[in-house]
């Protein structure tokens, strides 16, 4: 998304360790999103970037699911005026949040 700094970009991460067997239920792994902001005239350029998640798994929603403590974010989208960022939640339920400038 286009904002006055640059683009916009939230992403997802993975933290914790899998198990060695990749189709057993991963208990210990994490996945959480993060924001940057991309140089408006050169997207490869990192101009800021969140040293902490800016979302993290909190909810029973985003905790038990088909993959348990995941939140993905998937699309940015301006509605009226507000700003709203629409997310996996645990690979079994889409979720919404409302996104502010500061």
């Amino acid at each position: 998304m286009r904002v006055p700094e640059g683009w916009l970009f939230l992403y997802h991460g993975v933290s914790g360790t899998m198990t060695a067997n990749a189709f057993e239920r991963q208990t210990q792994v994490v996945y959480s999103a993060g924001g940057m902001i991309l140089d408006a005239d050169d997207p490869s350029r990192i101009l800021q970037r969140t040293s902490q998640p800016l979302m993290v798994p909190e909810t029973g929603s985003e905790q038990v699911g088909v993959v348990d403590n995941v939140v993905f974010p998937t699309a940015i989208v301006d509605i009226a005026g507000r700003t709203f960022c629409f997310y996996g939640m645990a690979d079994a339920a889409i979720g919404v949040a409302t996104l502010t400038h500061r």
